[in-house]
């Protein structure tokens, strides 16, 4: 898959990677993807609240969308999460569970896509902020609709009371994203200073 990237802006400022064949950047959002990958299967929170690693699944997200801004980004970052964790998952014992891998392709595309349909006017955080939340949040809703119509024990659904997965998975949504969008931020002064001096 090539990526055209010559509508990019070219100042060292821009938080767009400049990268006229598109490898460089298909291979930037695909390793973070693996990073995401990595994340999921060794970063342990002392949490027992469903979605908690949407804070950085969404921040790595939300991130390699925004630098790169091309329509497929988050799904290229999602795609390097899903073989990321299938790669690792018969050494730990995953391979019975494919689902992260699902869900991290469900997250890319729903970002994506509401990334395509979100208004342009508003600002850029809270912009990453809501559809990182929207798109975390279809994971329950695809768990809960397995859930009601298949009856298979989904743990989030059994261990806690129906809406607080979807509670949480929004609100850790939200953060993540938000946080996509200031490292993209930080990232873009860090260079701008870097020119400026």
């Amino acid at each position: 898959m090539t990526i055209n990237t010559k509508s990019w802006t070219k100042t060292l400022s821009s938080p767009h990677i400049l990268d006229s064949s598109g490898l460089l950047t298909t291979l930037g959002l695909v390793l973070l993807g693996l990073l995401a990958g990595l994340l999921q299967v060794h970063l342990r929170y002392p949490l027992n609240i469903p979605g908690h690693h949407g804070l950085e699944w969404m921040a790595l997200l939300m991130f390699g969308r925004l630098l790169a801004d091309h329509r497929c980004a988050a799904t290229i970052v999602a795609s390097g999460a899903a073989a990321s964790y299938l790669v690792q998952s018969p050494f730990l014992a995953l391979a019975h569970d494919i689902k992260p891998a699902l869900i991290f392709l469900l997250t890319g595309a729903c970002t994506d896509l509401l990334f395509r349909y979100s208004k342009n006017h508003l600002p850029e955080s809270i912009c990453a902020a809501l559809v990182g939340g929207l798109a975390f949040v279809s994971k329950p809703m695809v768990m809960y609709c397995i859930f009601i119509l298949t009856g298979l024990p989904i743990g989030m659904f059994i261990k806690h009371p129906d809406y607080l997965p979807f509670v949480s998975h929004l609100l850790f949504g939200l953060t993540g994203g938000a946080g996509g969008a200031l490292l993209v931020a930080a990232v873009t002064r860090s260079s701008a200073t870097k020119k400026a001096g």
